[in-house]
């Protein structure tokens, strides 16, 4: 029988009328209510609010337009190696005044005005630049840290997105709970008063109850601000407002133990396909490039080059003269000494290289922890959820009870009252255990770097299609 709609049969029917005018279930149906204004209209489910979230979550958005950016690294890089062709043009006009003396002695002034050109074209060509080569691999690198991040934070959106996304679903729940325990109280209420003017109540009774009815109608304004506050934040993660959404279906819930059944696979897992360690990863690929990168600038570079050059009237000595010079060669530079400033960059590169292997280290540690503490929250979630179905059991069998013993004048209507508050209390726990099941699973799976959409959809599959509740 669903938690979710269960509402004792043997209530008084008082309270089940109470029940039918909010608009709740009083037998274990999983249909709900859809007011008349929210009929017809299509309920968000979880893939829907993740499609969402992926086209419209500015974080993630920010983090796309870095991964694309960072890719940008390696053509940068590449160029180093490819040629390089540089044109040049020069255009002056020369006006000169030359004062001499002339072959016979006698001192004279001359003036010239006189256009130049010079135009020339150069074609370089690195032939061993290891720098650049290691530039090379840096940038690869870091393209590969970006993309493994992003691929890490989308899991982790998924995560995010499915932990609002049921927070709003177990909001709804302790609303709906709120407004059926304080129905149930007043019918319990009413029931007192009719008693004591019958003269077979007492005005405890009256108290009890209306202390009871009292204190949901405080849970109700309690639950439907907490509800307000996890709406608001999956409306701020998909960037539209939430409407109806899909609920969770219990019959499709499949309580079954994670694949494979042993932590230790899951950690082999983790550490072979998670984004976060591979990004990790990549990160200490790219200390080790830059180790290389620093190294490379005691190393000579080798490059051709080509020239071609046209001039005219360059100086006064060739006016009137065109020329037409090209060269090709072979440039080697030798780096002597700098100041000792490579020798500091490559121990500081070494020293980032001994921090990413670290924090790689560290990371994995981490991770490791993370993904046993979600197994098993998967594992005791199974548990958890049977021993809160068999406690709404025991408890509706005691609700009956009570009431059977409240007719043959061996239980008081207190005893009453405490046995529906413990059928609420094991609804909502119920509830909360569903949830968090669900959720373990999806961590587990994003910790893992397995949380790919079919798995989502996987999740989706247990949403209600038929029935969905108003948020």
């Amino acid at each position: 029988m669903s938690a979710r709609g269960f509402i004792p049969s043997a209530l008084p029917a008082l309270a089940c009328a109470a029940l039918l005018a909010a608009g709740l279930p009083i037998t274990g149906a999983k249909a709900q209510v859809v007011p008349e204004s929210a009929q017809g209209k299509k309920a968000l489910n979880l893939m829907e609010a993740f499609s969402l979230a992926l086209a419209r979550d500015p974080n993630f958005a920010a983090v796309r337009a870095e991964t694309a950016a960072t890719q940008e690294e390696i053509p940068k890089a590449r160029a180093g190696l490819l040629p390089q062709v540089s044109l040049a043009g020069t255009f002056t006009r020369n006006d000169l005044e030359l004062t001499a003396p002339n072959l016979f002695g006698q001192v004279s002034t001359n003036h010239f005005s006189y256009p130049s050109e010079v135009y020339a074209a150069q074609l370089r060509q690195p032939l061993f630049r290891y720098s650049s080569y290691a530039q090379l691999s840096y940038a690869r690198a870091q393209a590969g840290a970006a993309t493994a991040q992003q691929s890490n934070e989308r899991q982790q959106l998924a995560v995010k997105v499915a932990e609002s996304y049921f927070s709003v679903l177990l909001g709804l729940e302790q609303v709906r709970l709120a407004v059926a325990e304080r129905a149930a109280y007043e019918a319990t209420l009413a029931s007192a008063e009719r008693s004591y003017k019958a003269g077979a109540g007492t005005l405890t009774d009256i108290a009890d109850a209306r202390a009871r009815r009292d204190q949901a109608n405080a849970k109700i304004i309690e639950a439907r601000n907490a509800l307000a506050k996890v709406r608001r934040q999956l409306e701020a993660k998909i960037g539209e407002a939430v409407g109806l959404i899909a609920d969770l279906d219990p019959t499709v819930l499949p309580l079954v133990p994670p694949a494979p059944e042993s932590s230790d696979e899951w950690v082999a897992r983790a550490y072979a396909t998670s984004a976060e360690i591979e990004a990790a990863q990549k990160n200490l690929e790219l200390a080790r490039a830059d180790v290389l990168r620093q190294k490379g600038q005691h190393l000579p570079t080798v490059d051709v080059i080509g020239t071609y050059q046209k001039a005219s009237n360059e100086t006064t000595s060739s006016l009137n003269q065109r020329s037409l010079s090209s060269f090709i060669g072979v440039q080697v530079s030798i780096p002597v000494y700098s100041g000792g400033g490579v020798q500091a960059s490559v121990r500081q590169a070494l020293n980032r290289q001994e921090k990413a292997e670290d924090q790689l280290e560290a990371l994995k540690r981490d991770v490791s922890v993370r993904v046993r503490e979600q197994f098993d929250n998967v594992v005791q979630g199974i548990e958890s959820v049977r021993a809160y179905e068999q406690t709404l059991r025991s408890a509706e069998e005691a609700h009956r009870a009570t009431e059977k013993g409240i007719q043959a004048g061996t239980r008081t209507s207190v005893d009453l009252l405490n046995a529906e508050a413990k059928i609420f209390d094991a609804r909502q726990s119920l509830a909360q255990a569903r949830l968090i099941y669900v959720l373990s699973r999806l961590r587990l799976l994003a910790f893992a770097g397995s949380l790919t959409d079919d798995e989502v959809g996987h999740v989706n599959a247990w949403l209600s299609t038929a029935a969905a509740v108003p948020a």
